[in-house]
């Protein structure tokens, strides 16, 4: 099935990122120009973004990463598990690594739907490497929980409902009888032999053991899936991690 290399690229400037990459040098206590050429780009580029411009793209936010061990992607994506502090506090603190409330969050396993094969997550999060882990609020501590980064366009129906590729969702092993799913208010990770997929579950015939999936993008037909070969099944639970389309 081809894609479709014509859509409408949509226009979302993210004042919220924009104001935080300026707090972020200002804590550094470097200008906006030796900020700019630590991360190999332009102090024009840079003013752009802080003057609300231009947006935050995916490649500056690793330019960063890679230039600055202490930059906290999770606070700078969200806004939150950070405090920078007043002025005082910021030379003190420019070569640690940002604080975050052990209290308020917890580490799970990340992985890339593109290159997951067989049962998702049983990694020890302890022997992981930083970009195996991901940061989620602590407000979903119970249960198995795992951030999986979405791998293609079956979700994706260029509506604010999209799931779309390169996303990231955090999502919970759901345990209970299959028969039960919240199919009515979840979206689900569905594990198989034949691979890993996100999926709306329009129906569960219990009888013949199977359900029916649906992908929001309207080119992707509805399908079945044998209960039985099903290895694990996961609801989405939150984005947290969305593309920034400029």
């Amino acid at each position: 099935m081809k894609e479709d290399k014509f859509t409408t690229k949509k226009i979302n400037i993210d004042f919220s990122k924009n104001k935080r990459l300026k707090e972020f040098y200002e804590w550094k206590n470097i200008s906006q120009e030796e900020f700019a050429s630590k991360i190999g780009t332009s102090q024009q580029y840079i003013s752009a973004i802080v003057n609300n411009k231009r947006n935050v793209g995916s490649n500056l936010v690793n330019k960063i990463k890679s230039a600055f061990d202490d930059f906290n992607e999770y606070w700078f994506l969200t806004g939150e598990g950070l405090d920078l502090g007043d002025k005082e506090e910021k030379n003190d603190k420019k070569d640690e690594v940002f604080p975050v409330p052990e209290d308020d969050y917890m580490m799970v396993e990340f992985q890339d739907l593109e290159t997951a094969g067989g049962k998702l997550g049983g990694g020890d999060i302890a022997a992981l490497p930083e970009k195996k882990k991901r940061l989620v609020p602590k407000e979903y501590a119970k249960g198995f929980y795992l951030v999986v980064r979405v791998y293609g366009h079956s979700m994706d129906d260029n509506t604010k409902r999209s799931i779309s590729e390169g996303e990231e969702l955090l999502i919970k092993q759901y345990f209970d009888h299959i028969e039960n799913l919240p199919i009515r208010s979840k979206l689900f990770v569905i594990v198989t032999d034949e691979g890993v997929v996100v999926k709306q579950i329009k129906k569960i015939d219990k009888e013949k053991r199977i359900i029916l999936c649906h992908s929001f993008n309207p080119t992707w037909e509805d399908y079945e899936i044998n209960i039985d070969e099903i290895l694990q099944i996961f609801t989405v639970e939150k984005k947290v991690r969305s593309n920034i389309f400029f």
